[in-house]
């Protein structure tokens, strides 16, 4: 999945998405939920 592909999933825009990809700022707690929902993966893989 892409950025945009991401950003269109969990309600964001791409550039919101792809500035917390190169960890200029972080995801909140609601988007990594979000993120893990979209990606079928439980939530502690991106947190741990």
């Amino acid at each position: 999945m892409d950025q945009q592909g991401l950003a269109a999933a969990i309600g964001r825009s791409t550039s919101y998405v792809s500035t917390r990809m190169r960890g200029e700022l972080p995801f909140d707690l609601n988007d990594v939920e979000n993120i893990a929902i979209v990606l079928e993966i439980p939530y502690s893989q991106l947190i741990g």
